[in-house]
C-alpha cells in the first residue's frame, strides 16, 4: 500500500517513468484503471487523479470507453486540456494545485445576474483562486474566480480541500449533482491583477472560460466557474463523438 502523503503523485511519478524508459511507448495503451487500483492499492479517484495530471503534461491521452493510451515521451510547456465528459470538466482542477486568494459575500450585479437566472443583487459566495501545475517547476496556470448560492456555504467552508472540486463538494453535501455543464470560451484582454498573476501585461491576449454548473439543461446554474489563462500557454481540446442509433 502507498504511503497516505500524495498517492496520486506517487502513481503518476511511476507511470510517467514507465513512459520515460519505454515501459509505456508512444501509441501503446496503458493498463486499466482497475489494473492500477490492484498494482498500488489505491482507489479509482487516486487513479483518475494521477491519469489527470498525465493528460496535462500532454503524456497520454483518454477516451470514454477506450482507454488511456501514451501519446508523448516528453512533458509539453503548453496548458493542454482535454476534454471528454462532464466528469472531466469537474475532474479538471484535480490536475492542478489550488491556491486560495481570498472569499466574500457579494449581491449580483446585472452580468452574475443573468448567469444565475436571478434578480440583482441576489447575495453570492465569491472566491478567487489560482491553479498552479504539480510536481517539477510551479507555474500559475490560471486565475480562478468562483461564484457559488450563497444556500451553500458548506462549499465555502471546504473549497481549499486539494483533491476535491467544488461541483463535487456540492454533490456531496447538498446531493445537487452537476449533470449539466455549460462551458464559454472567450478571447479577452487581461486586466492588472490577472496579468500580475500569470506574468504577463495588462492587455495582454487571453483565454477566458466560464463554466455554469447546474442539476440539468432546464435548470439554473447553481455554481460558476471563471478561468483565466494566458492564451500563449494554453490549448483546449474536445472530442464530440456521434452515437449511432
Amino acid at each position: 500500500m502507498l504511503k497516505t502523503l500524495a498517492k496520486k503523485d506517487l502513481v503518476a511519478e511511476h507511470i510517467r517513468d514507465g513512459i520515460r524508459n519505454g515501459t509505456f511507448q508512444v501509441g501503446q495503451s496503458l493498463p486499466t484503471e482497475n489494473e492500477f487500483m490492484v498494482e498500488f492499492g489505491v482507489s479509482r479517484h487516486t487513479v483518475r487523479h494521477a491519469l489527470s495530471m498525465l493528460r496535462s503534461e500532454g503524456l497520454v491521452s483518454s477516451v470514454q470507453g477506450q482507454g488511456t493510451k501514451v501519446i508523448s515521451a516528453n512533458i509539453k510547456k503548453l496548458y493542454i486540456e482535454h476534454i471528454q465528459s462532464i466528469g472531466d470538466l469537474i475532474a479538471l482542477g484535480q490536475e492542478s494545485k489550488r491556491v486560495l486568494l481570498g472569499q466574500k459575500t457579494i449581491n449580483a450585479d446585472e452580468k452574475l445576474a443573468t448567469l444565475f437566472q436571478c434578480s440583482e443583487g441576489r447575495k453570492l459566495s465569491e472566491v478567487k483562486m489560482l491553479r498552479k501545475t504539480v510536481g517539477g517547476e510551479e507555474r500559475v496556470l490560471s486565475v480562478l474566480t468562483l461564484w457559488i448560492d450563497i444556500l451553500l456555504d458548506k462549499v465555502v467552508e471546504r473549497i481549499g480541500d486539494a483533491d476535491t472540486a467544488a461541483a463535487e463538494i456540492v454533490a456531496e453535501e447538498y446531493g445537487i449533482e452537476a449533470r449539466s455543464v455549460k462551458q464559454t470560451i472567450e478571447a479577452v484582454g487581461m486586466n492588472e491583477e490577472e496579468a500580475g498573476y500569470l506574468g504577463a501585461q495588462p492587455g495582454d491576449p487571453a483565454l477566458m472560460f466560464t463554466r455554469e454548473y447546474a442539476r440539468d439543461q432546464a435548470s439554473a446554474p447553481h455554481l460558476v466557474a471563471r478561468s483565466v489563462y494566458h492564451a500563449k500557454h494554453t490549448k483546449a481540446v474536445s472530442n464530440f463523438v456521434m452515437s449511432r442509433s
